[in-house]
């Protein structure tokens, strides 16, 4: 105490009056230190009948030391009670109170305010408080401890209220500043359960997260819709889960409209990310991603990672490219790599091959018109395309997922049907043909109409830049032959 004054009466009772300019009190609990540093301290005792009368003030209170996992401060404390067997009884009330990260440099939440009320019986502090975000006065949870004020052994829990992230409402950077650019524009609900166990004043908690209908834009990815899941944390204090969370994902495009897809994850000491397992149906097929790490500090980095595609059905490829006047059977697998840098994903020299026994496709459209005026050889090779049965069939794709992409396109296969040679020849079926095409996807145009703008002239252009090439004798798309 600092500036201490003791008053004191006698009249039919007993009268006690303790005040200073300023408490500073440093503890040491074990291996764990706290300190309490107020202002305008004030106890004041009375006695007369039946138990002593005791009330107590602090004024603004800053607490610290190791055993606070955060910055605390409170405008005022009060206590309002009675002398008893175990010491004293009574009620507690705090308020103004602010509650900050210790990282002021990089917080990883905005700054939390309370009013906190409750008792002091038995040895025990028990007290529940409401938490607000401090900028907007939004609620957030409401806490509650139960502590043994001898012993510093009890338990604590924050329990959120439901939180609904509305785009004009709140949002997940208003909770966490590092949530800045990873989680924007979002909308659907969180909840969470937080139990603490403290003992000899050392503090572990888990928790449970569930979230419900949860959509987000993303840098990277686009847009994420239809998240639901929970996650359990088995370390609140390290921000580690248990092994094998999942979350299911309604939707998400990141160049391609993936949709329910299921991921298996957990949080790793350090701030990562482990995925165990991301997988997408897509095309009668799924899409799978192999496990990796991704370190969640330090802002967005570049990433690869390899994407496995199983069994994709040619006609719903057709489908979601809506290709015209294309038809194909069959389905395609393969191994790529998709790399993440900076906003950007990129498929890298991504190869899939058609599963045997292969199949069949058919293209009816312009582009065998195109060719035919070019030029009769390749005219044939495109009447082939009208129904050709494949063996053979090597896609390869390299490129921007938002931009454009470029298609390597190898297809090796038999005319199903007689073909006709000028006005008297016919080839007969059975045939072998090769086609070696390249082309470039106009995948940005796709997006912008949200992939429902591949039109004839486009595959047109491709034949006809195809032709042009061969004529030149380019080394890029070869035409294709027939033998």
């Amino acid at each position: 105490l600092s500036g201490a004054e003791i008053d004191w009466t006698a009249s039919k009772g007993f009268a006690l009056t303790v005040s200073a300019d300023a408490l500073d009190l440093p503890l040491t609990i074990g291996e764990r230190t706290l300190t309490i540093a107020g202002g305008g301290p004030r106890i004041d005792v009375a006695t007369g009948k039946g138990p002593a009368r005791i009330a107590a003030r602090l004024g603004a209170t800053r607490f610290g030391g190791t055993m606070i996992p955060a910055n605390v401060s409170a405008g005022a404390f009060t206590f309002d009670g009675v002398s008893a067997a175990s010491g004293v009884e009574g009620r507690v009330a705090g308020t103004g109170v602010l509650i900050t990260d210790l990282d002021t440099g990089d917080p990883l939440y905005k700054p939390v305010t309370s009013e906190f009320s409750g008792t002091v019986g038995d040895n025990r502090l028990r007290i529940t408080g409401p938490l607000h975000l401090q900028a907007k006065g939004t609620p957030l949870a409401d806490a509650a401890l139960d502590l043994d004020i001898l012993k510093l052994d009890g338990t604590a829990s924050v329990i959120s209220r439901p939180l609904v992230f509305r785009r004009v409402g709140l949002q997940p950077d208003m909770i966490s500043g590092r949530l800045t650019g990873l989680f924007t524009d979002a909308a659907g609900s969180v909840a969470s359960d937080a139990r603490f166990t403290i003992t000899r004043g050392k503090i572990a908690g888990t928790a449970d997260v569930q979230v419900q209908n949860f959509g987000f834009q993303t840098t990277r990815l686009g847009r994420v819709t239809g998240v639901n899941g929970t996650a359990h944390f088995a370390d609140l204090m390290g921000l580690t889960t248990a092994p094998d969370q999942v979350f299911t994902v309604a939707g998400v495009n990141p160049g391609i409209p993936l949709t329910e897809g299921r991921i298996v994850y957990d949080l790793r000491p350090g701030g990562i990310l482990h995925l165990d397992s991301v997988t997408f149906p897509f095309g009668g097929g799924t899409l799978a991603i192999a496990p990796f790490d991704w370190a969640l500090e330090g802002g967005l980095q570049d990433q690869s990672v390899a994407v496995t595609a199983r069994a994709i059905n040619l006609a719903h490829l057709v489908e979601i490219l809506k290709l015209p006047d294309t038809k194909a059977t069959g389905t395609l697998s393969g191994t790529f790599p998709i790399v993440f840098t900076d906003n950007r994903v990129r498929i890298k020299d991504a190869v899939l091959q058609a599963d045997a026994p292969g199949g069949r496709i058919s293209y009816t459209g312009g582009a065998v018109e195109a060719a035919a005026e070019r030029d009769a050889n390749a005219s044939l090779a495109f009447d082939a395309l009208r129904d050709l049965k494949f063996e053979v069939l090597e896609l390869g794709i390299d490129g921007d997922l938002a931009g454009d992409m470029r298609a390597e396109l190898l297809l090796v296969g038999e005319n199903i049907n007689p073909l006709p040679m000028g006005n008297r020849l016919t080839l007969p079926a059975g045939q072998a043909f090769e086609f070696a095409i390249g082309f470039e996807l106009p995948i940005g145009k796709l997006i912008e109409n949200n992939l429902g703008f591949m039109n004839q002239q486009d595959l047109i252009d491709a034949t006809l830049e195809l032709l042009n090439a061969e004529e030149v004798g380019a080394d890029g798309a070869a035409a294709p032959t027939s033998e």
